[in-house]
C-alpha cells in the first residue's frame, strides 16, 4: 500500500517515520533539528538506536514523545482528514513532555522522603536585574514573545510583549524572544542583565555550547552582538515553572497586535502571578545567576 499522505512510496515504518514528506518536515522543525533525508542509517529501528545513543535521559524521553506525536498527527490526517500545524503541534508536544518530566522529578524527590520542590522564580543578585523571556505559538502564523524585568525585590521594572505574524518554528521564536527582551532592556537603559529562558537549545547556543545551522542562528547572532553592548549579560536555562510570567506575557501577545510595554507595571491579568512569585522569594537568599 502506498503512503496515503505523500503517495511517493510504500507505507513501511521507515517511510512513515523518516521518509514521508510529513515526517521530514516534522523532524526538521523539531527541537533536535534532524535531517532524515541524509541519515546514515536506512532502517527506522537502527536510526532510533543511533539517535538515542547521543541523547541524555531527558532528551530520550522527549525523542520518544515526538515519535508518538508524529504517529498521532499522521493518523489524524489519514483517518480524520485533520491536518494539524506542525510547529504548533511540536510546541504542544514539547510542553507536555516538560510538564510530565517535572512532575516525575517532583514525585521522585517526594518518594525519597524529601520536601517536594517545584521550580520557581528567584531574585537576581545585588546590582543585577533579571529578565525572563519566552515565546508562544498560536494558530496559523500567529506568534508572540514576552519579557519581564524585575529587580532583587521582585518589583517589576518593565514588562512587554510583541505579536508577529510569521511562519517561524519554535527555536526561531525562542531566539527572537531573547533579542526582543534585550532590545527592551537596552532601550530602558539597563546594563547588568541576568536573562533566563526555558529553551535549553537556545540558551546553549547563546552560551556557545551549541551551534545551530538554521534561521534561529540569525537572531542568536543579533542577540550576542547586542548583548556585548551591555556591561554584563548572563544567559541561563530554567524550567518552565521558573519562567511562568514571561510565558503568560507571550501567550497574551497572540491576541494583541503590535508591541505593548509597561514601565513599572504589567497587564492586570498577571499581577497575581507576579505577587505570588515575589512572596516565594521573601525570606530566602538570592541565588546568583
Amino acid at each position: 500500500m502506498y503512503c496515503p499522505v505523500c503517495g511517493s512510496d510504500y507505507e513501511t515504518p521507515t517511510h512513515i517515520f523518516l521518509e514521508c514528506d510529513f515526517a521530514r518536515d516534522f523532524w526538521r522543525k523539531s527541537p533536535f533539528r534532524l535531517c532524515t533525508k541524509s541519515r546514515s542509517q536506512c532502517d527506522f529501528g537502527a536510526w532510533c538506536h543511533e539517535v538515542n545513543s547521543v541523547l541524555d535521559e531527558e532528551q530520550r524521553g522527549l525523542f520518544i514523545t515526538l515519535i508518538w506525536g508524529l504517529w498521532f498527527l499522521r493518523n489524524k490526517w489519514v483517518f480524520e482528514g485533520k491536518r494539524e500545524h506542525v510547529g504548533l503541534s511540536l510546541l504542544r508536544l514539547v510542553d507536555s513532555w516538560h510538564r510530565y518530566a517535572e512532575a516525575m522529578k517532583a514525585q521522585k524527590i517526594k518518594g525519597k522522603g524529601k520536601e517536594e520542590t517545584a521550580p520557581k522564580w528567584s531574585s537576581p543578585e545585588r546590582g543585577w536585574l533579571k529578565a525572563n523571556v519566552d515565546a508562544a505559538m498560536g494558530r496559523g502564523s500567529k506568534r508572540g514573545v514576552g519579557v519581564i524585568v524585575r529587580n532583587g525585590a521582585g518589583e517589576v521594572m518593565v514588562a512587554a510583549h510583541k505579536n508577529v505574524r510569521v511562519d517561524w518554528d519554535v527555536d526561531t521564536m525562542e531566539a527572537f524572544a531573547v533579542l526582543f527582551g534585550l532590545q527592551v532592556c537596552w532601550e530602558a537603559g539597563y546594563q547588568r542583565i541576568a536573562l533566563e529562558m526555558d529553551s535549553k537549545t537556545i540558551a546553549d547556543a547563546l552560551n556557545k555550547r551549541k551551534s545551530l545551522q538554521n534561521y534561529a542562528s540569525t537572531f542568536i547572532h543579533e542577540a550576542q552582538v547586542l548583548g556585548n553592548r551591555f556591561s554584563s549579560v548572563s544567559v541561563t536555562h530554567v524550567r518552565r515553572g521558573a519562567n511562568g510570567v514571561a510565558h503568560e506575557l507571550a501567550r497574551l501577545a497572540l491576541n494583541v497586535e503590535g508591541v505593548k510595554i509597561w514601565f513599572g507595571g504589567c497587564p492586570p491579568c498577571i499581577e497575581g502571578l507576579i505577587e505570588r512569585e515575589k512572596l516565594c522569594t521573601q525570606g530566602t537568599d538570592s541565588v546568583p545567576t
